[in-house]
């Protein structure tokens, strides 16, 4: 039986905790195919405790905490209401962080924050979902592609001094 994630929103007092699990998720996914520097310099600008904070208390963006026991696992980062002019809907919530930790990976806590986004998005009111995924992430572009997104366009992604290029997906609710 796997296990089943306690959700809770995040507060200013959860910056800390956002600011390590999102570095620490970060590099474990991605550090072995990029340069130290530039994970070093995205890292920096990125999960900064005062960019965590204002992103926290930004009121279209909302952070979720996946804990199992006493234990954070990872995190969900949703924006709402989120317009993207390559997605075909009007109404959408963006999905900009689901993040967690390597050694949580594999027991189904992927899934129980996808499907509470999908909740989260239904309950607004949202015709569709968007986010986007590295062209390299093959493990997250399969999740995201067994979930029913697709593909609708694509975006540069800036780590450090390299441009990489990110897929943009969808999925209609």
């Amino acid at each position: 039986m796997r296990p089943t994630a306690t959700l809770r929103r995040a507060t200013a007092a959860d910056t800390n905790l956002l600011t390590i699990i999102g570095e620490q998720s970060f590099a474990e996914a991605f550090g072995e195919a990029n340069t130290p520097e530039n994970m070093a310099a995205f890292l920096s600008r990125v999960f900064a405790p005062e960019i965590v904070a204002d992103e926290l208390a930004t009121p279209t963006t909302e952070f979720y905490l996946a804990e199992l026991g006493n234990e954070a696992a990872g995190y969900v980062k949703m924006e709402y209401p989120a317009p993207e002019a390559q997605v075909p809907f009007q109404n959408v919530l963006k999905i900009s962080r689901l993040y967690l930790l390597r050694k949580f990976l594999g027991l189904g806590l992927g899934d129980q924050l996808m499907h509470f986004c999908i909740e989260k998005a239904k309950l607004v009111g949202c015709e569709a979902i968007w986010l986007t995924v590295w062209e390299h992430n093959l493990r997250a572009v399969s999740f995201y592609q067994k979930w029913g997104f697709y593909q609708v366009g694509t975006e540069d992604f800036i780590l450090g001094d390299d441009v990489q290029l990110d897929y943009l997906l969808v999925k209609q609710l």
